[in-house]
């Protein structure tokens, strides 16, 4: 993934006293969900050149919004700090690649998929031979901390070194400073083929062996979200605007 500009990433500390209480009431009567979203991983959720959010599941809440009336206030964090926030009830929602995994479940509830992945190894062009779990074993292999596929790695007694960002473990990748990072696949696609200078250095050598589904995470406090999210994603599917926009942003797998 790229990070297309800087970005001061609004902490949960900031946070914390302005949203405690979750969704709201805008003086409109326009009920307003606040969303957590790591907006360094296109093409789910980035910053564009012109400093906006952007990407599938953006644009997918957004769509959503329009066809039930609510709105959505998303704001930029980091990953590994979203499913706290929401237990904290910071946060209402968690838009930003998630994985479904039995452990998340047990603290948020998990909208219907939006999407599915596999996990991509990402290597520099000319390294041979890293095309499986099994083959990074013995090498240094980057991953984005709290991620699965972190703990797709460390499950099959991987060395890893975590990074806060996608972005810090593809440039080090780049730079030779680790053999391998492994990351969902429809990143690694926006990565190799889409970043001009990522092109010419970095090739996706191989893959996991699994199948992820991806949903959006949802307060255990908040079932009218999980509600009207659910209803949002149903209405999508039949009208085909989710595959337009996994058109738009080249999600398949």
């Amino acid at each position: 993934m790229k990070k297309l500009i800087a970005v001061a990433l609004i902490t949960m500390a900031i946070l914390a006293p302005i949203f405690a209480n979750g969704a709201k009431e805008e003086t409109s009567g326009e009920t307003v969900f606040t969303v957590a979203s790591s907006c360094d991983y296109p093409p789910l959720e980035y910053i564009d050149d012109n400093g906006n959010m952007v990407g599938y599941e953006i644009d997918l809440l957004n769509e959503i919004a329009k066809v039930t009336g609510v709105k959505f206030e998303i704001y930029n964090v980091a990953f590994d700090g979203i499913i706290a926030g929401i237990q904290g009830g910071q946060y209402d929602i968690g838009a930003s690649g998630f994985t479904v995994t039995e452990d998340r479940a047990q603290v948020v509830n998990f909208t219907e998929p939006d999407g599915a992945f596999t996990l991509s190894i990402v290597t520099q062009i000319g390294t041979e031979g890293l095309v499986d779990e099994k083959s990074l074993i013995g090498k240094k292999v980057g991953v984005q901390i709290g991620t699965t596929c972190q703990f797709a790695c460390e499950e099959a007694g991987l060395t890893v070194s975590a990074y806060d960002e996608a972005p810090s473990a593809i440039l080090d990748l780049a730079n030779g400073n680790i053999d391998a990072v492994v990351i969902d696949n429809v990143v690694a696609n926006d990565f190799v083929f889409n970043n001009e200078s990522y092109a010419k250095v970095l090739k996706i050598s191989g893959s996991f062996s699994n199948e992820d589904i991806m949903a959006i995470a949802v307060s255990k406090k908040k079932p009218e979200a999980l509600k009207v999210i659910n209803e949002g994603l149903k209405v999508l599917k039949e009208n085909g605007k989710m595959e337009e926009l996994k058109a738009k942003y080249n999600f398949y797998f």
